[in-house]
């Protein structure tokens, strides 16, 4: 995987703007040299969402939300650290190092990258086909599903005509090698293999992309008597059906914002919804839900409505799907729409708001599940009793609350006292603990392999003192930065990530230049120090006034050293307590802490007196 060194994180925030990126997502107002609007994070209606492009910083007073453009992107569009570093990086023109990777690693990369570029090149001939004098037919069938020109842009749709090898010969003019694009699933070789000619043919063309919106993959719909209603386009290094949701890449902001997510089955039913005010849609790509699919949304809400039809295959659709939700912490709700109808259908007849109070009907999909496979028992013990072994071990993971209330809904379907369903809901608890554990939900695919971080023990949180002096280093450099090097003040901090950010800025004051949030922020997991870095990066109004700056550095750099004694003389006398237990130590050794544990205390006494001397100033 590419390394990127400081100096390329700081290139990369001087050439992204910050404003203009969160511009995308967020309606901004520009009072003096701070960008206001309202946060994309959490419902508001009063702003509280500052931007600060100088310092390359966001920071929402309401929810505490802050960081950096590469948190942001990242928590906006539910993308890893390394991919939006690189969507940050193409849009930003700047080439990515490449010097860690090894040859096979340079190979594959290549290889994806020719297939990206082919998927890129397809998607932009149906899209050119579709609105040129060819693409009549197309049009006519998205004017009947009132999908307007703008929509039809947003999720790219396009049209393949009835000719064999139209597409073909287009890449092949822009230098795509056969082999790429048939590794592609964009055209097939003929047979006695004297050519090639299109996977796709007289069909509405919807592309199927990543995250970042790259194209992968596309579905095809027929606009003639095909037997294949739709077809999509096979696996390839960059597509995994398993993996990829149609309209995700468009409906992220949305889900983001309502903090839900609808699965619907069809591309049309994703662009209905989206035409009728509801762009939190999205649809699996030929395929059952998956458990990578679910992984992937529950990056985005924990609220997921399954809208599937309400026949037979529908509601199995949503069984099939119930117990990896919930083993993924996610809460799944059902919903039909009447009469039969399509989501598509259901929105284009009686509107968006129709579906919005539609939406309010939902139910746990557990819920509905229980209640079918109940009724299909026709009141048979041993079948009732086949579903509580089969459910409990999906209701033991609920929270308590809900897992109680399910087990007395059981008890009373069954007729027996809740505490046997109780028990049975441990005991399947009990017994799931002592299976193998089931290897983690694979990563969303875009192509881009992903290693693992090994387990770590929790990191040692900050303290109050500690942020404090994060932000007077951050404001007052000359002084604070220059008391806290000679001090050698940052071997006093005990958290891991206030001691990085600190010594980031050490640096920043050494080379006499501001830092942005992408170079104090990065790799820095901590919250508490996002936020508190951020705050003083977006806005100067969280700064201390001048005249108590001095007296505050005092008393933080004095707190900081107490801090430090304290857990000093503490680890002594741990030791020497140790030693004194066995009896048969080093005499010396025992003598040499006994005499730390009095030098430090009288230390600490004193440290103690100047605070107090300080406060009192």
């Amino acid at each position: 995987m590419p390394q990127f060194t400081d100096a390329f994180k700081r290139e990369l925030a001087d050439q992204t703007s910050i404003v203009e990126l969160v511009g995308r997502y967020v309606r901004l107002n520009r009072k003096g040299a701070e960008y206001w609007g309202c946060c994309p994070f959490h419902n508001e209606k009063t702003p509280s969402f500052k931007v600060n492009e100088v310092r390359k910083a966001y920071k929402c007073f309401g929810c505490g939300e802050g960081g950096d453009a590469i948190s942001f992107l990242m928590k906006i569009e539910g993308l890893g650290f390394v991919e939006a570093v690189k969507e940050l990086a193409e849009k930003a023109g700047i080439p990515l190092p490449e010097e860690d990777l090894s040859p096979e690693e340079q190979a594959a990369a290549r290889r994806r990258d020719a297939l990206y570029h082919a998927n890129e090149v397809a998607c932009r001939y149906f899209e050119r086909t579709l609105a040129g004098p060819d693409g009549e037919k197309g049009r006519e069938e998205l004017r009947r599903r009132e999908v307007d020109v703008e929509l039809a842009r947003k999720y790219r749709v396009g049209l393949t005509v009835e000719a064999w090898d139209g597409l073909a010969r287009t890449l092949q003019r822009e230098g795509i090698s056969p082999a790429v694009a048939a590794e592609a699933g964009l055209i097939l070789e003929r047979r006695g293999g004297d050519g090639w000619y299109d996977r796709f043919r007289d069909r509405l063309m919807f592309p199927i992309t990543t995250a970042g919106g790259k194209v992968v993959a596309f579905g095809g719909r027929t606009l003639g008597d095909a037997t294949a209603k739709y077809i999509n386009s096979p696996e390839s290094p960059v597509y995994s059906k398993s993996g990829a949701l149609y309209g995700l890449h468009q409906a992220r902001a949305s889900v983001h914002k309502e903090d839900r997510v609808l699965v619907v089955e069809g591309y049309f039913d994703v662009l209905g919804l989206a035409r009728a005010g509801l762009g939190f849609a999205v649809a699996p790509c030929g395929t059952a839900l998956t458990e990578r699919q679910l992984s992937i949304l529950r990056r985005h809400t924990r609220n997921v409505t399954m809208l599937f039809d309400a026949d037979e295959a529908g509601q199995r659709a949503a069984d099939r799907a119930l117990e990896l939700a919930l083993a993924q912490g996610l809460w799944p709700s059902w919903l039909s729409v009447p009469d039969g109808k399509d989501p598509d259908d259901f929105v284009r007849e009686r509107g968006g708001d129709a579906m919005r109070d539609l939406l309010t009907e939902r139910r746990p999909l557990l819920e509905v599940y229980l209640e079918r496979r109940f009724a299909a028992t026709g009141g048979d013990r041993f079948a009732q009793e086949a579903i509580l072994d089969e459910v409990a071990p999906m209701i033991r993971d609920l929270p308590p609350t809900q897992r109680r209330d399910y087990a007395f809904r059981i008890a009373g379907d069954l007729g027996v006292n809740p505490r046997v369903v109780e028990d049975r809901i441990r005991t399947a608890g009990r017994a799931r603990r002592t299976r193998a554990p089931e290897p983690p939900p694979m990563p969303e695919f875009d192509g881009e392999p992903r290693l693992e971080a090994p387990p770590q023990r929790p990191a040692i949180r900050s303290t109050p003192t500690e942020r404090q002096l994060l932000r007077l280093m951050i404001q007052d450099p000359a002084n604070v930065a220059l008391a806290v090097d000679d001090m050698d003040a940052v071997s006093w901090l005990r958290s891991p990530a206030t001691a990085l950010v600190a010594g980031r800025l050490l640096r920043a004051w050494r080379e006499e230049r501001e830092p942005t949030a992408t170079e104090l922020l990065s790799d820095v997991d901590e919250r508490e120090v996002i936020s508190e870095v951020s705050e003083v990066l977006a806005s100067e109004s969280a700064w201390l006034a001048n005249d108590v700056l001095e007296k505050a550095t005092k008393d933080c750099l004095i707190r900081l050293r107490i801090a430090w004694v304290e857990r000093g003389r503490a680890r002594a006398s741990r030791e020497l307590a140790t030693l004194q237990h066995r009896g048969d130590s080093d005499p010396g050794l025992m003598q040499q802490l006994a005499q730390d544990c009095l030098d430090l205390k009288r230390e600490l006494d004193a440290l103690n007196d100047h605070l107090q001397k300080v406060m009192r100033a």
